[in-house]
């Protein structure tokens, strides 16, 4: 019987998992006022500051302090903050870029998930657990454009705290994709937390965009933000409270803002990783 080369083997279950598991025993990092994003301050300055982040649509929003391996220096680490949302008790969906660092080609070693965080002060913590990101986005180079169509990633947390205090969460896998027409014609809401301030002044913003530009995996809009909202959602608010998410905000784009469109292929990928027990290998 000839024997599979090692590398096969290594590569099946790289594709199979799509993630790792996280050692919860590390310290907490202090909040950090560098986001992992590129994006920052393009388009209309209409970013307002979220005043009581216990009412709707804001309970399911989350702060996340990510500590990742130092791009250029060995054994030393960075430590970013990004934002997700809740789409389970114990599930944030966040963008790719928040859990796997394309310069250095490494997993974040650490991530704190905060609800309910208004001026440095949270309503509950949990820790990432597990990550899980298309291996598609993994090969990617820091630049390449390509990137921008796999930037969605889930964070399994090590308990459902955040959800019990959230009392609820974005309907997803559930929801259906909103089709090209339906995106250009709603008036779209995009959250998260600025990396602009100190941690005691921090607070969640948001900002109401209309969609110019819409492709298969990505839509367009103009808005002020900052590094630290990548991973936020963006999302369709009605005057019954009706959420429809619409994408993940990862970065700006020459003069605009980009989000990863929630689509057929991002709603089929969050449902394979929860049918599959959110798969993760180990981090040492």
């Amino acid at each position: 019987m000839t024997s599979q080369p090692p590398g096969l083997i290594t590569a099946w279950y790289d594709r199979k998992r799509s993630g790792v598991t996280l050692d919860l025993g590390q310290p907490e990092p202090d909040i950090s006022l560098k986001g992992t994003g590129l994006e920052g301050n393009n388009g209309d300055p209409n970013s307002v500051d979220v005043e009581d982040v216990t009412i709707a649509p804001w309970r399911p929003l989350v702060l996340l302090t990510i500590t990742m391996p130092h791009d250029t220096k060995p054994n030393a680490t960075s430590t970013y903050i990004g934002s997700g949302v809740l789409i389970a008790p114990n599930l944030v969906l966040t963008a790719a870029h928040n859990v796997f660092r394309l310069a250095n080609k490494s997993w974040a070693t650490s991530i704190v998930a905060q609800i309910g965080v208004y001026k440095g002060v949270r309503q509950g913590k949990s820790r990432g657990a597990k990550l899980s990101c298309l291996p598609a986005y993994r090969k990617c180079g820091p630049n390449d454009a390509q990137r921008r169509q796999h930037d969605f990633a889930l964070i399994t947390l090590a308990d459902d705290s955040l959800g019990k205090w959230a009392g609820t969460h974005f309907k997803l896998p559930t929801q259906a994709a909103m089709s090209d027409v339906d995106l250009a014609r709603s008036r779209l809401t995009v959250a998260g937390y600025p990396g602009s301030c100190s941690p005691l002044t921090l607070m969640m913003c948001f900002g109401n965009v209309s969609i110019p530009s819409v492709t298969a995996a990505n839509f367009n809009y103009t808005m002020d933000t900052m590094p630290g909202q990548s991973g936020g959602p963006v999302f369709r608010y009605d005057e019954d409270g009706t959420i429809t998410f619409a994408g993940v905000h990862v970065c700006d784009d020459i003069g605009t803002n980009r989000a990863r469109r929630y689509d057929q292929v991002m709603r089929s990928q969050i449902d394979t990783w929860i049918s599959e027990g959110r798969p993760g290998a180990a981090i040492t």
